[in-house]
């Protein structure tokens, strides 16, 4: 690049020359000037990609190893079991008692269910990677959809013992997404009773504040370590731990609850003290929050 100097109105004419002379190399050092400067700023803005590239990158890195980890472990673990049980059932049928043959068909029918519910979480979480994943917002009662997913866990809590109950209060209808939101309840009750030892109980409540709906999910549960509070809602986090009856799980649930509150336009969050229990609050829009239900 080349500058140019034009040299007019002269004031001292003796020096015309040396102007002359001078111009063409002070344009060639400004043209230079100007050059680099923008050849810097082309380095910062590529260098500002570089690292937006590397971020997403790593992302997708800790999203591909969760996605695998996954897929190798959680889901092969329990066909593996599904493939022992039947095969010794079917092998030993007739040598097994009534009541024998009732357990076994509980263990199976709990170790599909437990498949079925993590491969449902999977297939959601992946809609949500990819973009896939489309909100329907309308207008829902949170207290029928919390007692109908009550319902759904009465009785793997009754077996452990544990108390489910909604706190009455009025009742309250958020604009979301349905099959997200119950989704989101249906999580973090499952969570709250894997991590709730026989005899505790699980309180869930909501309430109106600044135009959203506060829900929360309270256990007298085990706790969480403070060190591991941070991690929870993390994908590229190694937070894996068994509930108090030995079940398994692989934090993929907590991390969807996430993204489908962020989805519905709400945020989550954990409050949590070891060995006393913990709870987890997440955020929903009312239905007549402004610019909701609008034609």
């Amino acid at each position: 690049p080349i500058g140019h100097i034009d040299i007019v109105n002269v004031a001292f004419p003796q020096y015309l020359d040396y102007y002359q002379t001078l111009s063409p190399i002070l344009g060639k050092i400004f043209g230079l000037v100007l050059s680099n400067a923008e050849k810097y700023k082309i380095i910062r803005d590529n260098e500002a990609l570089l690292k937006a590239n590397s971020v997403e990158l790593q992302n997708l890195n800790a999203i591909k190893d969760k996605f695998f980890s996954i897929i190798a472990h959680d889901l092969r673990s329990p066909f593996n079991s599904l493939f022992g049980f039947t095969t010794l059932f079917l092998e030993e049928y007739d040598d097994f008692t009534d009541h024998e043959k009732k357990e076994f068909i509980h263990r199976i029918r709990n170790i599909s269910k437990n498949t079925f519910r993590l491969v449902e979480n999977l297939l959601d979480w992946a809609g949500t990677q990819t973009g896939k994943y489309e909100v329907k917002p309308v207008a829902i009662s949170l207290h029928q959809l919390i007692l109908d997913n009550i319902s759904i866990f009465e009785p793997g809590a009754s077996k452990k013992k544990i108390r489910i109950k909604l706190r009455k209060s009025d009742d309250v209808t958020v604009f979301a997404d349905k099959y997200s939101l119950d989704a989101i309840i249906r999580n973090l009750i499952n969570n709250a009773l894997k991590f709730t030892k026989p005899e505790g109980e699980i309180v869930l409540s909501f309430r109106k504040k600044d135009r959203m709906a506060l829900c929360s999910i309270t256990d007298t549960g085990i706790g969480i370590p403070p060190t591991m509070v941070d991690q929870l809602f993390r994908i590229d986090s190694k937070v894996r731990r068994d509930g108090t009856s030995n079940e398994t799980g692989t934090g993929l649930g907590l991390i969807l609850c996430k993204e489908f509150v962020e989805l519905n336009g709400g945020r989550i969050w954990v409050e949590s003290v070891e060995e006393k229990g913990t709870t987890f609050f997440f955020t929903i829009p009312l239905v007549d929050r402004p610019g909701n239900l609008d034609e």
